[in-house]
């Protein structure tokens, strides 16, 4: 049985809080945060990191439309499209990524998207990672995520930012760093390792905390409806 992780919200930094949900939504979270009020687990994500390869069919045509805009961002920039995946979380969240390689085979793009179930709350993110020599790696990103980055993380955060503003943004940082930019290699291995280090991470803070069976129990039965 896969072990399974919840987020505890007690632990996520105001900080955090107020990039993620600055203005009323903020001042919300940060009096539950104070009172030590959680918020009810509807999200699990596994404790070994992994990524499954999926068929677009498979999922919400609306969604699959929703990458098409980051996707041919990417390859009007000589990105090639590598595979379809998705998290093997649990929840009420429908989610699925395109990965795509390019600038020489030195970057990996993300172009993520997910909504309830229902349709609602769509969001749709790009990101950009580029193996550095020293073991690290280099991220551009939306600056959307509720978390801080891993220590082996080097973000570069542009909110706000067209699709072509991030890959223009990132492929200037690896340039500005070729010698030390190494090639992706196994594209499959560098999305799981971006997951797992980002999983270690928030473990480690106690943000994520492990999932009882009653915690799986309940949120399969939300996911199944």
């Amino acid at each position: 049985m896969t072990d399974y992780l919840k987020l505890d919200t007690t632990r996520v930094s105001y900080g955090e809080y107020w990039r993620w949900k600055p203005g009323a939504t903020f001042l919300v979270l940060a009096a539950l945060k104070l009172f030590r009020l959680r918020l009810p687990t509807t999200l699990l994500v596994p404790a070994k990191a992994d990524i499954e390869l999926i068929d677009p069919a498979a999922r919400p045509p609306d969604l699959v439309a929703a990458l098409e805009e980051p996707i041919k961002a990417c390859r009007e920039r000589g990105y090639e499209f590598e595979f379809w995946y998705a998290i093997p979380a649990l929840g009420t969240v429908v989610a699925m990524g395109a990965a795509l390689v390019g600038d020489a085979g030195t970057t990996v793009a993300g172009a993520v998207a997910g909504q309830g179930q229902d349709g609602l709350n769509r969001e749709i993110h790009l990101g950009l990672a580029s193996r550095l020599r020293t073991g690290r790696i280099l991220v551009t990103a939306d600056g959307e995520s509720l978390f801080d980055p891993a220590p082996q993380i080097e973000p570069q955060r542009l909110k706000r930012r067209s699709y072509a503003e991030l890959l223009d943004a990132h492929a200037a940082q690896v340039n500005s760093r070729r010698a030390e930019v190494m090639p992706v290699g196994d594209t499959q291995e560098l999305v799981r390792e971006l997951e797992q280090v980002e999983t270690d991470a928030n473990v480690a803070r106690g943000i994520y905390v492990p999932a009882t069976p009653d915690d799986v129990a309940k949120v399969t039965q939300k996911q199944n409806g």
